[in-house]
């Protein structure tokens, strides 16, 4: 595999992300609504009971996504929410910031984090195939 192709090969998996992560911020803001009240006023009582949602910049979904859109991306992105899932639990669970509650947190961070997971299996790819390839690039079929 060379070079160039390596690059196009990488560059079609983070392009492929990116498409993926616009439609689905773009399904959030079509399908949410302003967050229940000003989430940096706002402090929870000790025992109100509240519905589960995620709030990011203001914009608040319920929690429990079933669309097919949702679904896909917690499939395709599944090795990052492994990785954000742990360390959103760092943050204590009434954290606001920016508008932006503790799922939304997470959410964010899987977000960054699928781009580094899809460079990566580019160039786990690379090193498979670039095994597999002689160096002259010249396949004899016997």
């Amino acid at each position: 595999m060379t070079r160039s192709t390596r690059r196009r090969s990488i560059t079609a998996l983070l392009v492929a992300n990116s498409v993926l992560w616009v439609l689905f911020w773009g399904y959030f803001l079509l399908g949410s609504e302003s967050a229940p009240v000003p989430l940096s006023k706002h402090l929870i009582p000790i025992y109100h009971t509240h519905p589960e949602y995620v709030s990011v910049l203001g914009r608040a979904l319920q929690d429990g996504f079933s669309k097919p859109i949702v679904v896909g991306i917690v499939l395709v992105q599944f090795p990052s929410f492994l990785v954000a899932y742990p360390l959103g639990h760092f943050l204590p669970g009434d954290v606001v910031f920016a508008e932006t509650n503790h799922r939304g947190l997470i959410l964010l961070t899987v977000t960054a984090l699928t781009f580094g997971q899809w460079y990566l299996v580019g160039r786990a790819v690379d090193w498979l195939v670039g095994k597999r390839v002689p160096a002259n690039g010249i396949f004899v079929h016997r």
